[in-house]
């Protein structure tokens, strides 16, 4: 003797239902060319992000300066890279 009670599935299934027609209907707002330069831009930081510390290390052997000086001068960059 079975009772078919019909549960409900779990909230956080909806939820990420919910939040998945949401991404895709922002995808489908935007056109192809939006998402290339996005992804674009996201590439390029991460390659931009992953020089800084190799170029400390070469400035501060190749210049001789200390590696608090270099970390400094790349700081300074930086800074002035937000300003811009």
């Amino acid at each position: 003797m079975s009772l078919s009670i019909r549960q409900s599935p779990p909230r956080l299934f909806w939820y990420n239902t919910r939040m998945f027609f949401r991404l895709r209907k922002t995808y489908d707002d935007f056109p192809s060319q939006f998402w290339l330069m996005v992804v674009g831009l996201f590439i390029s930081s991460i390659g931009s992000s992953m020089i800084w510390p190799f170029l400390m290390i070469y400035v501060s052997e190749t210049l001789g300066l200390s590696l608090s000086t270099v970390a400094t001068l790349v700081s300074i960059n930086a800074g002035t890279g937000l300003v811009e």
